[in-house]
């Protein structure tokens, strides 16, 4: 009887006193471990898919650097919404004795504005790291289309201005300042 033999040797060891199992650490390790697991995979599972999108590329605050001298001009905040680019003008350099710069040369809404605060960018997506749109140069006040082109390091970005044809404008190279 197999069976029989088993069962008394089983019943055997729970009489006797000193067997008792006793935990360790490792033990409780490799439970842990397990559980952390569980937990991780229930929680990527749960969570849409959504939530790990990154923001659009574009997204954060660029430095303005003039053509001329290559010192920076100002900051300009980029913001996307709807798969559209919009830019604001967060900072400008300039000398502490001149008074805050407005737009002097601008007509319709933001004629005599404050250029700190204004939107010079607009654009919609027409690429991953292509957009379309226009810009405006509070300097002379005028409004051109352009492109933004976003390098694959997402350190520069080339602003293209033009009126009729693309080849026809100037580019400038914004470095981004940080992000949003």
């Amino acid at each position: 009887m197999l069976g029989n033999n088993w069962l008394e040797y089983n019943q055997s060891l729970l009489h006797f006193k000193s067997f008792r199992v006793i935990p360790t650490p490792s033990m409780f390790t490799k439970q842990c471990v397990w559980a952390q697991g569980l937990l991780l995979m229930l929680a990527f599972l749960l969570v849409p898919a959504t939530a790990f999108a990154q923001p659009p590329a574009a997204d954060g605050y660029w430095l303005q650097i003039d053509d001329n001298d290559g010192r920076p001009l100002s900051i300009i905040r980029v913001d996307s919404k709807d798969g559209r680019v919009f830019g604001r003008v967060e900072e400008i350099f300039h000398p502490r004795n001149m008074v805050e710069p407005r737009c002097h040369h601008c007509t319709g809404i933001n004629a005599g504005k404050p250029i700190r605060g204004m939107q010079i960018l607009s654009g919609t997506a027409s690429g991953e790291r292509e957009w379309n749109g226009t810009i405006l140069d509070p300097a002379s006040g005028k409004e051109y289309k352009c492109t933004l082109k976003l390098a694959k390091d997402g350190k520069t970005l080339k602003v293209r201005g033009y009126i009729g044809m693309e080849i026809l404008g100037r580019t400038q190279v914004w470095r981004r300042y940080g992000s949003l």
